[in-house]
């Protein structure tokens, strides 16, 4: 008997709260997988503002405490904007994230690569089971 995979909730745009982690899977041309975090530092005026957390955007506010935080001036690369009743290309959950992988038309690869993303996010989705 297979396993029948849950259908795709998209992530309504009412539903955004500051602070919460979304999640993105991104696929090389070599067919290897990275998921990306980010985390929504702004909800007004209808827009939705996420900041990707890496190095650049998260870092260390003192030499002398172990404070962190976003850092001053973070580039338009590790944002995204949207409107709030739009549902952007991120996912609430990992498994969310990994799913969209398996359902992606995944055109701008090698059909070889394309294989080999979807087998590494089938592997990723039962793990988070």
């Amino acid at each position: 008997m297979s396993k029948t995979l849950p259908q795709f909730a998209a992530t309504p745009g009412s539903a955004f709260r500051v602070g919460q982690q979304l999640f993105e899977v991104l696929v090389s041309e070599s067919g290897s997988c990275e998921m990306q975090t980010w985390e929504v530092r702004t909800v007004r005026g209808g827009y939705v503002t996420a900041i990707q957390r890496n190095a650049w955007t998260w870092v260390k506010l003192s030499t002398k405490h172990g404070d962190w935080g976003w850092a001053k001036n973070i580039d338009v690369i590790w944002r995204k904007t949207w409107k709030q009743n739009q549902n952007p290309d991120v996912s609430r959950t990992k498994k969310a994230a990994w799913k969209s992988i398996l359902k992606a038309r995944l055109s701008y690869v090698e059909p070889e690569a394309a294989q080999k993303a979807r087998a590494t996010a089938r592997r990723k989705y039962k793990q988070n089971d």
